[in-house]
């Protein structure tokens, strides 16, 4: 056994730990940066001290994870403020940045905040921002984050009044969230803006709002997930905005909250080949809206055993094109109510082409809505002489009396069939 091999086992049966041989300094920089990729920054820099080996390998590690500060008191902010800027300047200018995750606070120095997302995205070799602004007061991002042409994601979340500029390039751009952003009709948002993202993938918008936007356009040709996500149920403007997207090949589409006043899917040509096709699911309730024909129809076809559909009291009031009615979409469906009826062409059309369609159908349920008290007679009549494919269908109506405007429309019954919900 040579002095080297009794020198480590020495140190293994007498717990000479000091003299046992350091391996993992041993290894190159690029393991050690992804050893250190799995903590937060203030921990990596800490690692300074265990050697000289290790005195700045802090200074090129390429992944700065700078810690969640939202609970922050004043001084333990200015404490973080101060540890960003030391560690940027500091940080190797020769090394690549491939991830920065900074989140501020409302005690956080806009100013400070502005120099540091120059400082970064000058470099024009960061790959992936994710960036939480919570400040109290409107924040003007620097110009140079959308024209970073080295990004290929980006996480943007803003609790402050903040807008995107009408002006950004991002060549290779292929995940993009935005959360809490504000789009305004001066923003002028349309298909110009996309051209602008060949290659973007993913898109997903959570808590925007589009006040006074009249129409919004997503135009992406390799675009595979488009997700809207709504946490509260406050209006954000998408109600009173046309949606535009043009995918020809998506892979997933997520819509939660409120949607918009109409879609124009017309260069959306994979909307329908993504819905999966749900054999199990009888019973579709319609509730927010309102909604396009070309949706509603969407989500008819990917329930193909159909026993139950109801119609909320927003879903079909505005006007849109004439749907085709040849598509037997009906053949299962037992029961259909509409909440809130109204009496409009579109209602009207809607039960014209049920009632036409659904050889199977027991009963129709009406409920009132915006309806005049003068014309209900007159609306109930031209439903009751509507054709009907079925000789069971019984009808049903809940008008209020002129003593009872602000009676409550009882939902329907329903029949006993399996409900599942789509997610």
């Amino acid at each position: 056994m040579d002095f080297h091999s009794q020198k480590l086992l020495k140190g293994k049966n007498n717990s000479c730990i000091g003299e046992a041989e350091d391996r993992i300094s041993g290894l190159p920089d690029e393991i050690l940066h992804y050893i250190l990729s799995f903590l937060e920054f203030k921990f990596v820099v800490r690692t300074c001290v265990l050697s000289k080996r290790w005195n700045y390998i802090w200074t090129s590690n390429p992944i700065l994870k700078f810690p969640s500060c939202y609970r922050y008191s004043l001084s333990q902010t200015n404490k973080l403020m101060d540890f960003v800027d030391a560690t940027l300047l500091l940080h190797d200018p020769s090394s690549n940045i491939q991830t920065i995750h900074l989140e501020t606070n409302g005690h956080f120095d806009a100013f400070r905040v502005h120099s540091w997302i120059s400082n970064i995205t000058k470099r024009n070799n960061v790959r992936e921002l994710n960036l939480d602004f919570r400040l109290d007061k409107p924040f003007s991002i620097p110009s140079s984050l959308f024209k970073c042409e080295s990004l290929t994601t980006l996480e943007l979340t803003a609790s402050c009044d903040m807008h995107i500029p009408k002006s950004f390039s991002f060549p290779k751009l292929k995940s993009l969230t935005l959360c809490g952003i504000q789009f305004t009709q001066e923003d002028g948002w349309n298909e110009k803006h996309f051209s602008n993202f060949p290659v973007l993938e993913n898109f997903i918008l959570k808590d925007c709002t589009w006040h006074g936007m009249k129409k919004f356009c997503i135009l992406t040709p390799v675009l595979k997930v488009l997700e809207f996500e709504k946490s509260d149920s406050k209006k954000d403007g998408l109600q009173d905005c046309v949606l535009k997207i043009h995918a020809p090949n998506p892979v997933s589409l997520s819509h939660v909250g409120g949607v918009a006043k109409d879609y124009d899917l017309s260069r959306f040509t994979g909307f329908v080949n993504i819905l999966p096709t749900f054999h199990n699911l009888n019973n579709l309730d319609l509730i927010l809206g309102p909604a396009s024909d070309e949706l509603i129809f969407a989500l008819i076809k990917a329930v193909p055993n159909l026993k139950r559909l109801q119609f909320g009291d927003e879903v079909l009031l505005s006007a849109d094109r004439v749907f085709d009615e040849s598509q037997d979409l009906f053949r299962h469906l037992q029961s259909v109510g509409f909440v809130g009826f109204g009496g409009n062409a579109r209602e009207l059309r809607w039960a014209k082409c049920i009632l036409k369609n659904a050889k199977s159908l027991q009963t129709i349920n009406i409920g009132h809505g915006a309806c005049h008290f003068e014309n209900k007679d007159v609306v109930m009549l031209e439903l009751s002489s509507l054709a009907r494919a079925s000789g069971r269908c019984l009808g049903s109506r809940q008008w209020p009396s002129a003593s009872d405007s602000d009676a409550r429309v009882e939902n329907p019954p329903r029949p006993s069939v399996s409900h599942e919900r789509i997610k």
